[in-house]
């Protein structure tokens, strides 16, 4: 990179992290919410416990009070609170795992908020299998997310003082009534920790933020395009059915308005035809009106562009990936970043992957398997001033697909993430950015950090979710980002006892054939244009040797099939949509040709039958067999 490049990516950094600190301030300088420093005799009563925790006199910050949790043998998993029983994936207070420890306090809260809190933590831990969560639920005590502290005082028993666990939650939905700050401890976990100062601050109420468009990287020329405003507004004092949105544009002969076709319970949103909008770049603005009252405006830039994309990698409206003009389904695997001699690249050579996912940012790993006939999609460097550098050096690389930025990261982090995307964006501006999260749920609070977003389940192993969840978590996915952002999906094709040593072979084992069929079939079906597994790097390193054959064979098998259909995978006419189907079965429509395929797949595995209707088709009797799989013409024209 030239000097001169390297200055102005330097004052780019400058300015995003300055945007960064400014979105995190107000909480910093925000009104406190309450304090809690034990020294009030009727703190316990405002607490909730579980065992091992309570008051003690004379050991808190200055030789005060505080609360101290202490376990010197392993509890038993049956003296687990029976009310803190999970219910249907969320908790109305969640059990610690296994039968642990926990103790709580609630407190009310505000929707378009931020809500930060701070506790200072003493002692030392057998493990590091505690943390400090604040979370927000719904006037039911369904959980609507959640934020967390973890302390570093594992093994450090009087050595460290007095530490700060803190964290700051996403900005609160509109359904949010009730906070909860609480500690969990594992049942494992043995030692003692001492907690003070617990504080909670909330900056000023903002309802909407930013707007969003369908276009990729808010950029098009022609076609209709989406904008929607996520809003936060309580809704016993705004319900939906009282408010208004209205969006300003610029055309060729000046501003107009456009009104909110749409005021839903979690955003506002209107279609627009590019080519009502002048040529250039320009601004767009929104406001949510409740009758005459403003509740809150936001701004962002679009851009009418003469032609068509010329940007190496970008997505379309139809959500499909394009590599220089040419639509393009990934099919790929991960391999690990510290693998430099890539040892079974032999086996990826000629195989049905046309990618692979995390290998080093580095110029002679994308040289490497350019050789093999592969893209890349390496892992960004997570500091700015690194990113900048590395993604400006490698934008014009034949193999590079789309840059691997966001990997399971907590929504609390979503601000830093949406920042870092100028970065990224301005750095490379010719290849996407690539996300998966393994909480669907977080995926509105990242809207802004990606181009492209994946969600990981892994369902295949001890005590896991059911392999159902392959097909919902895409849909709850384009769910959670209005259906604007394009989807991959990354499949299970691992064995969990590679970092979960439990003692439960049979369960923790590689998936079957059928199960890495149905994974991948049901989160095509769910919505995703892209294939991504994790990983090869496990087959190879951590097969049993008389396995490691057939794990691989069973994964290639099912990636075979999938390029055997990409080119109706990749058709861009536009196919009916499906308007039921049993509970039990993932259904998609494609149409290509002239002809009409139906895409069913079972999401368990029982068998599984029933009625699919297809708008303007009628419907469709399907039977499947456990974890069944059907992608055939049911019309043609």
């Amino acid at each position: 990179m030239t000097k001169i490049a390297a200055e102005k990516c330097g004052t780019r950094i400058a300015l995003s992290l300055a945007c960064a600190f400014i979105a995190f301030a107000p909480v910093a300088s925000a009104e406190i919410v309450w304090r809690e420093s034990f020294e009030d005799s009727a703190a316990a009563a405002r607490w909730q416990g579980g065992r091992g925790f309570k008051i003690v006199d004379g050991v808190g910050l200055g030789g005060g009070r505080c609360m101290v949790w202490e376990e010197a043998q392993i509890r038993d998993a049956s003296e687990a609170p029976a009310c803190l029983a999970p219910v249907e994936g969320n908790a109305v207070r969640p059990a610690p795992p296994s039968g642990g420890a926990n103790f709580i306090r609630e407190f009310p809260v505000e929707p378009g908020r931020h809500y930060a809190f701070s506790v200072k933590i003493n002692g030392g831990i057998s493990n590091d299998c505690a943390y400090v969560f604040l979370r927000w639920c719904d006037k039911d005590g369904k959980m609507l997310g959640r934020c967390e502290g973890q302390p570093t005082i594992y093994k450090e028993a009087g050595k460290r003082g007095w530490e700060t666990v803190k964290a700051v939650s996403q900005r609160l939905p509109s359904d949010a009534v009730k906070g909860e700050i609480y500690v969990e401890v594992y049942r494992s976990t043995l030692g003692r920790m001492c907690f003070d100062d617990f504080e909670i601050t909330c900056d000023e109420r903002l309802s909407v933020e930013r707007i969003h468009s369908s276009a990729y990287r808010d950029a098009a020329a022609e076609g209709p395009v989406r904008f929607v405003v996520p809003y936060s507004a309580a809704r016993g004092v705004h319900p939906p059915s009282s408010l208004s949105g209205e969006f300003i544009f610029t055309g060729a002969k000046g501003e107009f308005t456009v009104f909110a076709e749409a005021v839903l319970p979690d955003r506002f949103e209107v279609s627009v035809d590019v080519i009502r909008l002048a040529l250039g770049t320009h601004p767009v603005r929104a406001t949510l009106r409740h009758g005459d009252e403003t509740l809150g405006s936001c701004e962002m830039s679009f851009t009418r562009e003469e032609g068509l994309s010329t940007k190496k990698v970008y997505f379309d409206s139809f959500g499909r990936t394009i590599v220089e003009g040419k639509p393009f389904f990934p099919i790929g695997v991960y391999v690990h970043p510290r693998d430099e001699e890539v040892k079974y690249l032999n086996r990826l050579k000629g195989s049905p992957f046309n990618c692979v996912i995390e290998s080093r940012p580095q110029k002679k790993m994308l040289d490497l398997f350019h050789s093999a006939g592969l893209m890349v999609l390496p892992k960004a460097p997570w500091k700015p001033e690194d990113a900048c550098s590395v993604m400006s050096s490698l934008r014009n690389h034949p193999a590079l697909l789309a840059w691997y930025v966001i990997d399971e990261t907590p929504a609390e982090r979503a601000e830093e993430e949406i920042a870092l995307q100028k970065i990224r964006r301005e750095a490379d501006p010719d290849h996407p950015t690539f996300a998966v999260l393994d909480y669907p749920r977080n995926a509105d609070a990242f809207m802004g950090a990606f181009d492209v977003l994946a969600s990981d389940p892994y369902p295949i192993g001890y005590r896991r979710q059911p392999i159902s969840i392959a097909a919902d978590y895409p849909v709850e996915c384009r769910k959670k980002t209005y259906g604007i952002r394009p989807l991959w999906q990354v499949p299970q094709s691992f064995a969990w006892d590679w970092c979960h040593k439990r003692g439960h072979p049979a369960e923790d084992r590689y998936p079957t054939y059928e199960e890495l069929r149905s994974m991948a079939w049901q989160a095509v079906a769910g919505g995703a244009n892209g294939l991504l597994w994790y990983s090869a790097h496990h087959i190879f390193k951590s097969s049993p040797p008389d396995k490691l054959e057939e794990n691989w064979s069973n994964l290639v098998k099912v990636a075979d099939e999938v390029k055997a259909h990409v080119n109706v995978l990749l058709s861009d006419e536009i196919p009916p949509s499906v308007t039921t189907a049993p509970d039990a079965i993932a259904a998609r429509v494609f149409r290509k040709s002239g002809k009409t395929w139906l895409l069913v797949a079972n999401k368990t595995k029982e068998p599984a039958a029933g009625e699919v209707a297809i708008a303007g088709f009628g419907k469709i009797n399907v039977s499947l067999p456990p974890l069944g799989v059907d992608f055939k013409v049911t019309k043609t024209e």
